[in-house]
Protein backbone atom coordinates (compact mmCIF):
# COMPACT_ATOMS: atom_id res chain seq x y z
CA UNK A 1 0.00 0.00 0.00
CA UNK A 2 1.44 3.32 -1.05
CA UNK A 3 1.75 5.71 1.61
CA UNK A 4 -0.33 9.04 0.49
CA UNK A 5 -0.19 11.28 3.57
CA UNK A 6 0.54 11.54 7.01
CA UNK A 7 -0.17 13.56 10.32
CA UNK A 8 0.60 13.93 13.84
CA UNK A 9 -2.35 10.96 14.55
CA UNK A 10 -2.95 9.21 11.35
CA UNK A 11 -1.34 7.56 8.41
CA UNK A 12 -3.89 7.42 4.81
CA UNK A 13 -2.41 4.80 2.50
CA UNK A 14 -4.05 3.66 -1.07
CA UNK A 15 -5.45 0.22 -0.82
CA UNK A 16 -6.79 -1.86 -3.41
CA UNK A 17 -10.44 -3.88 -2.61
CA UNK A 18 -9.07 -7.59 -4.55
CA UNK A 19 -12.30 -8.97 -6.02
CA UNK A 20 -13.20 -5.70 -7.61
CA UNK A 21 -9.61 -3.60 -8.28
CA UNK A 22 -11.95 -0.64 -7.02
CA UNK A 23 -8.86 2.03 -5.31
CA UNK A 24 -10.00 3.65 -2.09
CA UNK A 25 -7.93 5.38 1.11
CA UNK A 26 -7.28 3.38 3.97
CA UNK A 27 -6.66 6.12 6.88
CA UNK A 28 -5.29 4.00 10.25
CA UNK A 29 -5.68 6.73 13.31
CA UNK A 30 -3.80 5.68 16.49
CA UNK A 31 -6.36 5.38 19.66
CA UNK A 32 -4.66 7.04 22.84
CA UNK A 33 -3.56 4.43 25.06
CA UNK A 34 -4.18 6.51 28.48
CA UNK A 35 -6.00 9.92 29.46
CA UNK A 36 -2.73 10.90 30.50
CA UNK A 37 -0.68 9.81 26.93
CA UNK A 38 -0.44 12.74 24.84
CA UNK A 39 0.02 9.96 21.83
CA UNK A 40 -2.90 9.25 20.06
CA UNK A 41 -6.59 10.37 19.13
CA UNK A 42 -8.90 10.31 21.77
CA UNK A 43 -11.57 7.67 21.14
CA UNK A 44 -14.61 10.48 21.23
CA UNK A 45 -12.77 12.33 18.66
CA UNK A 46 -12.29 9.61 16.08
CA UNK A 47 -15.91 8.28 16.69
CA UNK A 48 -16.90 12.08 16.06
CA UNK A 49 -14.79 12.01 12.80
CA UNK A 50 -16.66 8.78 12.00
CA UNK A 51 -19.95 10.40 12.92
CA UNK A 52 -20.26 13.25 10.72
CA UNK A 53 -18.50 11.53 7.80
CA UNK A 54 -21.37 9.35 7.65
CA UNK A 55 -23.76 11.46 7.99
CA UNK A 56 -22.54 13.69 5.16
CA UNK A 57 -23.88 13.22 1.83
CA UNK A 58 -21.78 16.26 -0.18
CA UNK A 59 -19.81 16.43 -3.48
CA UNK A 60 -16.76 17.87 -1.97
CA UNK A 61 -16.65 15.39 1.46
CA UNK A 62 -14.68 11.81 0.69
CA UNK A 63 -17.06 9.04 1.18
CA UNK A 64 -17.10 6.61 4.40
CA UNK A 65 -17.58 2.76 3.55
CA UNK A 66 -16.46 1.05 6.32
CA UNK A 67 -14.37 1.41 9.87
CA UNK A 68 -11.88 -1.79 11.01
CA UNK A 69 -11.41 -1.30 14.82
CA UNK A 70 -8.37 -2.60 16.66
CA UNK A 71 -6.49 -2.83 19.85
CA UNK A 72 -4.12 0.27 19.09
CA UNK A 73 -5.90 1.81 15.96
CA UNK A 74 -9.20 2.80 14.07
CA UNK A 75 -9.46 2.48 10.18
CA UNK A 76 -11.43 4.25 7.49
CA UNK A 77 -11.67 3.13 4.24
CA UNK A 78 -12.32 6.21 2.40
CA UNK A 79 -13.45 7.26 -1.25
CA UNK A 80 -10.00 8.01 -2.84
CA UNK A 81 -9.69 11.41 -4.89
CA UNK A 82 -7.00 11.32 -7.54
CA UNK A 83 -6.06 14.86 -8.89
CA UNK A 84 -3.69 14.88 -11.44
CA UNK A 85 -2.23 18.24 -12.88
CA UNK A 86 -0.58 18.88 -16.20
CA UNK A 87 1.47 21.76 -16.32
CA UNK A 88 1.70 23.04 -19.82
CA UNK A 89 4.96 25.00 -20.74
Amino acid sequence: MCVCGSGQFAVVRRCRYKETGELFAAKSIKKRRSSSSRRGAHLHDIQREVSLLTELDHDNVVRLYEVYETQHDVTLILELYVIIIIILL
